[in-house]
């Protein structure tokens, strides 16, 4: 259908040497430094120009190698706590990423045994719901 219409059924990549790539990463991470990855695939096809992840992150530790190895180097640490017993520490959340089909999904799990105490799925967000989920599973 897309050939129908005179559209292209896949990604064409576009034949641009590596320095011409290098110098206009390099210009999009002087005005952007803190963009990653997808946010230069934006970048680079706002120019309309594709180029696969794999050659882009190649591109991107080449021109920027010092800000791609400091970010690499940041590690994310677990918190640490020491739950006294069972029922001591519960850890709940809520989860809406099918709230276009009016469902929300409340869960809770016992932070000394990781059991699941609490998993409800509801058509809404509301406190009150998420406290009455609560309720019921303590």
């Amino acid at each position: 259908r897309l050939q129908e219409v005179g559209l292209a059924t896949a990604i064409t990549y576009f034949d641009i040497t590596d320095q011409n790539h290098d110098r206009l990463i390099y210009t999009i991470k002087e005005t952007h430094p803190n963009d990653g990855e997808w946010l230069m695939l934006d970048h680079l096809s706002s120019y309309g120009i594709q180029v696969p992840r794999h050659r882009l992150r190649a591109l991107i530790h080449r021109v920027d190698p010092i800000n791609t190895a400091l970010r690499r180097s940041t590690i994310i640490t677990q918190t640490r706590y020491h739950a006294s017993g069972p029922n001591a520490v519960w850890h709940i959340d809520g989860n809406h990423k099918m709230i276009h089909w009016h469902l929300v999904i409340h869960g809770g799990i016992d932070g000394f045994t990781r059991t699941i105490v609490l998993l409800k799925c509801s058509d809404n967000n509301r406190a009150s719901t998420a406290l009455d989920s609560f309720t019921k599973a303590a």
